[in-house]
């Protein structure tokens, strides 16, 4: 069962699991502080507990504390080799806290799934090298050249094909909308349309 949280300062919900719902509302410290009717939405579009709190000394301090990380550390099981891990929200929607949809992930797993670059090339993964372009993909943090290109677009294709096999679809694929002469690729490998888990098994 799935319960609905509103928000102070948007007229969206966050959605949180039946059992999260009820610590939330019978935690001591959480009812003190009235934490389930003072959730606003970040400016990040996450939900978050923001208060500011007078000190004796005169001074304020501001204590925030982000749903998604709170029922992530309460109920997500993490092993002690990945204390740096981060909370990687599955399909993006960042006010939707069910445990289904948070797991502990590293920062380049996030990365992949946010979907954007400042790369000046226009895609991710891809690096002018004088008169070519340079395709290089990450795992593990450790560099995979997938060699040079006479295009953008070309090297862009390369890195799309490498990220399908070692990641499946993520949001960082490249949209390339086309393609140089003769060269051509399926619409998953363009970065057009999500690949189904079948589909990626025949890609490996």
């Amino acid at each position: 069962m799935l319960v609905k949280l509103l928000l102070k300062n948007s007229p969206k919900k966050v959605i949180i699991d039946d059992h999260v719902y009820d610590y939330l509302r019978t935690n001591p410290y959480l009812q003190s502080i009235d934490f389930i009717h003072n959730l606003r939405e970040h400016s990040s579009g996450r939900a978050v507990f923001q208060k500011s709190w007078r000190q004796t000394d005169g001074s304020y301090k501001t204590e925030t504390i982000y749903l998604h990380k709170m029922v992530a550390e309460k109920f997500l099981e993490k092993s002690e080799d990945r204390k740096g891990d981060l909370i990687k929200i599955i399909n993006g929607d960042r006010l939707d806290c069910r445990l289904k949809n948070l797991e502990w992930s590293n920062r380049s797993d996030i990365k992949r799934n946010i979907g954007s670059t400042r790369n000046k090339t226009g895609f991710i993964g891809v690096f002018k090298d004088r008169y070519n372009y340079r395709a290089v993909i990450y795992q593990n943090r450790k560099p995979i050249p997938l060699g040079t290109f006479k295009t953008p677009e070309e090297a862009a294709l390369a890195y799309n094909k490498k990220s399908l096999k070692l990641f499946g679809y993520t949001k960082s694929l490249n949209k390339i909308k086309e393609l140089p002469d003769g060269l051509t690729a399926t619409p998953e490998e363009l970065g057009l349309v999500s690949v189904k888990k079948e589909k990626l098994q025949s890609l490996q």
